[in-house]
Order: C-alpha cells, then sequence, then structure tokens
C-alpha cells in the first residue's frame, strides 16, 4: 500500500497529465505563432512529468529495500562478556561496585558482620569467562584500616594462624559466581571460600573501613570503602 506522500505525488502526475491533454488539444486549433508558443510549454510539462514521475518511481524502490542488520545485540549483559581492562582503578572504589579485571568481577559487600571482639566481610567473585579458572589468594592478600589510620589485625587463632599465607585455589565455573566469607573460619580455615576475619572492637569514631586487596587473584593495590 502506498504511503499519504506517494499517493499525494501520484495525484500530480495524474493533473500534470491532464494539462498536457488540455494544451495539446489548444495547439490543434489556433494560429502558427501562437501554436508554437503553446508546443513551448508542452515540452516542458513533458519534461517536468518525467523528472517527477523518475523521483516518484526511485523512492518507491528504497521504500521496498529492507534496513541492513546492525551488529549490536540488544540485551547483551556485561557480565557475560570477558572485559580485560589495561590497568586496575587507582582511586578507592565503594562497596557494593562490581571491580572488572582479567576476566573476573569482584565485589565486596557493603555489609559487615560483626560480633563482640571480632569482625568479618563477604567478597562476591564472578567469573566472566565461558570456561573453568581458577582464582588462587591467600588470606593475607586483604587487609583492614579505618579513616582514622587504625589498623585490625587478622582474628589470631592457632589453627587458622598456619594457613594465613597459605596459597588457596578457588575453582569457579564459567559465568559463574562464588562468596569468599568468614562465616565458617574457626572450623574450616584451610577452605577455599573462607576468609579470615579481622580483630575488634571498630573504633567507635571511625567513619568508614579500607578493605585493601593486594595479591588477591590479579587484584593488586585496590581498595574497596566500606561506610559504618
Amino acid at each position: 500500500m502506498k504511503n499519504p506522500m506517494t499517493r499525494k505525488k501520484s495525484f500530480i502526475v495524474f493533473i500534470l497529465a491532464a494539462t498536457l491533454a488540455i494544451v495539446l488539444s489548444s495547439c490543434s486549433s489556433g494560429n502558427e505563432e501562437y501554436s508554437q508558443e503553446l508546443q513551448n510549454q508542452v515540452s516542458a510539462l513533458q519534461t517536468q512529468n518525467a523528472l517527477l514521475q523518475e523521483s516518484l518511481n526511485s523512492q518507491e524502490n528504497q521504500e521496498d529495500v529492507p534496513e541492513p542488520p546492525t551488529n549490536e545485540e540488544p540485551g547483551a549483559e556485561l557480565l557475560l562478556q570477558t572485559p580485560t581492562p589495561e590497568f586496575l582503578p587507582t582511586e578507592p572504589v565503594p562497596a557494593g561496585e562490581p571491580i572488572v579485571y582479567d576476566g573476573w568481577s569482584m565485589t565486596v559487600s557493603k555489609e559487615i558482620n560483626i560480633r563482640s571482639n571480632y569482625w568479618r566481610i563477604t567478597v562476591y567473585l564472578r567469573n566472566l569467562g565461558e570456561t573453568n579458572r581458577i582464582f588462587r589468594f591467600t588470606n593475607a592478600a586483604v587487609t583492614a584500616s579505618d579513616n582514622l589510620g587504625n589498623i585490625y589485625e587478622p582474628f589470631p587463632h592457632s589453627e587458622c594462624e598456619d594457613v594465613y599465607h597459605l596459597v588457596k585455589n578457588l575453582e569457579i565455573e564459567g559465568l559463574e559466581s562464588e562468596i569468599i566469607s568468614s562465616a565458617n573460619y574457626v572450623t574450616d580455615c584451610s577452605d577455599a571460600n573462607n576468609l579470615g576475619p579481622f580483630k575488634g572492637p571498630i573504633s567507635i569514631e571511625a567513619e568508614y573501613l579500607i578493605i585493601h586487596f593486594d595479591g588477591f587473584g590479579p587484584f593488586t593495590n585496590v581498595d574497596v570503602i566500606i561506610d559504618l
């Protein structure tokens, strides 16, 4: 079905054709000079009619040509890709914000679990690749302080002190996530999903904690801020 613009231009062509017929009829009954003038007008109308018809045909052909396909895939999610930035963040990152590097996504929870004499954090890791990978780290790779300069040492425990510098290998399947926390710290210190807690209490004047990662998988010299 033709659009309104095409129908409008078709109507113009019809008017021009009718005008041509009237002019040609007039040419047959006038004097020679007047007939020549009308003939010139007829030629001009014929040229205009031909150009307009050609323009209409060109537009109709363009309307029938489908738009070229695009290479974009709507709805593609960042976490399903494997980005590899050339550098890690140089400024502190707020807790809850993912840090993406070398095919990994790391997010430190905004929530901290506080007990009477220690506290613990939770780290979410996601393998952004499609194949299984090993995330390697030590508990010693994660340290804590606050904005006042207080340093929070690892919570002392004889069994856990032995594995503080032990290299852990956490296998994470492609496009899957794992949690590293200190929920089972006392009973399973050597577990690859385990991260030791920090000695408390947290200073009442502190405004935020600074969690520092150095050699935590590919995450080196990265600071995460947890507001208190």
